[in-house]
C-alpha cells in the first residue's frame, strides 16, 4: 500500500512540475481555440514586461500551436492590437510574424483596460481572453464589469502582477 501512495505522490509531483513548467505557470493550460491575450503595457509594468513577452513566446510555442485562431493587444493609454481581429494560427508563420511585434512592445502611459476588453468582446469568433496587468485600470471598476457583463459570453481569465494591491485583485476576481 505504501508503494503504491510513493507511486501516486510521485506522478503528482511530476504533472505538478510539468504545470510549472513554460507558459503554463503563467497561462494554465489553454483549453480554448479562439483566444485574445491582452497585455497590459503601461509604465507600471516595466519591471514585469520581460517576464511577460517570454511567457508569451513561450504559449505561442507551447500551446498554441493546436489552437485555430489567436490575437494580441498590447494597452496602456492606447490599445495596439497585434492585427484587427483574430488570426489563423499556421505553425511557424504565426510565430515568425508575431515576435518582433513581442519584442516591440514597451512600458509607457496609463491603464485603458476597458479599451482592450472592448476590442476583443467585439470580435463574434472570440472564446476566451487572458488578461495580464499588474494594476488598477484608469476607469472605475464598477464601469468596467457592467460593461464587461452584458457582452461576456465565455471565459476572462485575469493574470495579476501586483498581487499586493487588495482593490486591483478584488477588480481582476470579479471580471474573471
Amino acid at each position: 500500500m505504501k508503494d503504491e501512495y510513493e507511486l501516486y505522490l510521485k506522478k503528482i509531483k511530476a504533472r505538478l512540475a510539468w504545470l510549472k513548467k513554460g507558459s503554463r505557470d503563467v497561462f494554465g493550460t489553454v483549453l480554448e481555440n479562439n483566444i485574445y491575450v491582452l497585455i497590459d503595457t503601461s509604465q507600471s509594468m516595466h519591471h514585469h514586461l520581460s517576464f511577460v513577452k517570454e511567457k508569451l513566446r513561450l504559449l505561442i510555442q507551447d500551446q498554441l500551436f493546436a489552437k485555430e485562431r489567436i490575437n494580441v493587444v498590447a494597452f496602456n493609454s492606447i490599445i495596439n492590437p497585434w492585427r484587427d481581429r483574430l488570426t489563423k494560427i499556421n505553425d511557424s508563420t504565426t510565430y515568425s510574424q508575431l515576435q518582433p511585434w513581442i519584442d516591440g512592445l514597451n512600458a509607457e502611459g496609463s491603464t485603458n483596460t476597458l479599451a482592450a476588453l472592448r476590442f476583443a468582446l467585439a470580435d463574434p469568433a472570440t472564446e476566451a481572453i487572458y488578461l495580464l496587468t499588474d494594476g488598477r485600470p484608469d476607469q472605475k471598476e464598477r464601469h468596467i464589469l457592467s460593461q464587461v457583463q452584458y457582452r461576456q459570453t465565455f471565459p476572462i481569465h485575469t493574470i495579476a502582477f501586483n498581487c499586493n494591491n487588495q482593490t486591483a485583485n478584488q477588480f481582476l476576481f470579479d471580471l474573471a
